[in-house]
This record gives structure tokens, C-alpha cells and sequence, in this order.
């Protein structure tokens, strides 16, 4: 028999510890906080029991700590402190601007979070295809090799997390092709399902690639061969590179 869960903390509850979070932050900073709200499932009302706690401040200063993580009654923690200049960099960037969109604002004394979705929505098609194009170089192929590698020496459990870390990144990069945007990991694989430009067969794969653990290595293996051709024909037609035809230095 499964022995008893922790109470946990519901939606409202976490609502209202983010807001007792916020006026400490104002209390103690005052004219420095710009602004103060929530991201991750919490901010779209998705949040289970044992969900974390992701809030972010906007500062006119850095005020030094970045990030602070801890546990409040069993529940995680995150508080992030980001200058205004910090928080617009990030809503110029087609992956990480998408936090803005569904981001639950508890605090803004001069609708700078209106400006960082504006600045989002504002991005062009060459803004996605630069993003799409690093992801190529900096994961996707370097998750295809470690997942060749791993085939070679035979360790199943480090497959299982290669090919989950190839998947996610596939998504991702699916969501860059259709310049559409999703927050948390949680929400990839749904996102990416939905999208009307895909490859051929792509529910399939990314659900034998995403839920390892009940495929053989063998379909594993191949389910990610086929993601990683479909994908990099699909990045060819819009024109990135995705190996060069001479060496460069």
C-alpha cells in the first residue's frame, strides 16, 4: 500500500504566499522593485500540490542575488532578481521572451511588463531563424551524437536521458519553425503536438522518444534517427546549415 502524501499546498495558497512574497520584497526595497509576478504552471493555473513557487523581480538596480532558492513548507522556492535591462534582453530572445506572455502579474508600477510582451510579439522571422539555427549547432547535434555514444556503450539509463534531452530540444525547435512559444518543460511535448508545421509521423515519435522508459533501445534508438533527418531536412528548406561544406577557423 502507498503510504500517505504530505499535504502539499493548493493553487490559492500559493497564490498568496507569492503575494505575502511580494509586499516583503517591496517592504525592503521599495522604488527598486519595478515589478514582481509569477511564471511556470502557477502563473497559468496549472500547478499541482507539490508544484515549485517560480516568482521574478524586476529591479531599476541589480541588487546582487540573482537567484534564491529554498523550501517553505515542503514547497520549492524560486525568486529570481533581474534588472529592467536583464528582463528586456530576455524578451528579445524567441525563446526566453516567451516567459512574459503568461507571466501572473502581482506588482508593476509602470507597465514594464506590458513593454516586455510588446517587445516579444515585435520579434521577427530572422529573430526565430538565428535562434533556430544556434539550437542546431549548440544541441541538437551535439544530442544526436551523445545518443550514438551511449548506443555504443550499451548504458540504457543514459540513453533514456539522451533521447528525453534530444526530444525536448526538438520541440523546441519546432516551436521556433512555427515562431510560437510555450513555458515549462511540462508543456513542450503538447505545444509542440499542436503546431500546424511538423514532420510527417511526428506525434508518434516524439511520444516514443519523450516516454522512454516503455520503448526497446533498438526503437528508441531509431525513433530519434528518423526526429533528427526530419528535423534537419526541415531546417534545410528554410535555409540553415546544418554541417558545412568546408572547414573554417
Amino acid at each position: 500500500m502507498m503510504a500517505s502524501l504530505p499535504e502539499g499546498v493548493s493553487h490559492s495558497q500559493r497564490l498568496s504566499i507569492a503575494k505575502s512574497l511580494c509586499q516583503m520584497a517591496l517592504a525592503k526595497h521599495g522604488d527598486t522593485i519595478a515589478a514582481v509576478g509569477i511564471y511556470g504552471s502557477t502563473a497559468i493555473g496549472t500547478d499541482r500540490p507539490y508544484s515549485d513557487l517560480d516568482m521574478t523581480f524586476v529591479t531599476t538596480v541589480d541588487l546582487g542575488d540573482n537567484t534564491k532558492c529554498y523550501s517553505f513548507k515542503g514547497m520549492p522556492i524560486q525568486l529570481d532578481y533581474q534588472t529592467i535591462e536583464e528582463s528586456m534582453s530576455e524578451a528579445c530572445d524567441p525563446v526566453d521572451g516567451a516567459c512574459w506572455i503568461d507571466f501572473l502579474v502581482l506588482y508593476d508600477s509602470r507597465n514594464i511588463i506590458g513593454e516586455f510582451r510588446e517587445t516579444f510579439r515585435r520579434l521577427s522571422a530572422d529573430d526565430f531563424k538565428y535562434k533556430l539555427e544556434a539550437l542546431f549547432q549548440d544541441h541538437l547535434t551535439s544530442l544526436m551524437g551523445k545518443v550514438r555514444n551511449v548506443v555504443i556503450s550499451d548504458d540504457r539509463a543514459e540513453l533514456i536521458r539522451s533521447t528525453q534531452d534530444f526530444g525536448e530540444q526538438v520541440c523546441r525547435a519546432l516551436l521556433l519553425i512555427n515562431r510560437a512559444s510555450s513555458t515549462g518543460n511540462a508543456r513542450l511535448r503538447a505545444a509542440a503536438k499542436a503546431l500546424p508545421r511538423k514532420p510527417d509521423d511526428f506525434d508518434a515519435l516524439i511520444d516514443i522518444v519523450l516516454s522512454a522508459r516503455q520503448e526497446s533501445d533498438a526503437l528508441l534508438y531509431a525513433s530519434t534517427e528518423v526526429l533528427w533527418r526530419k528535423m534537419s531536412e526541415m531546417a534545410q528548406q528554410m535555409g540553415i546549415r546544418i554541417e558545412m561544406d568546408v572547414l573554417q577557423v
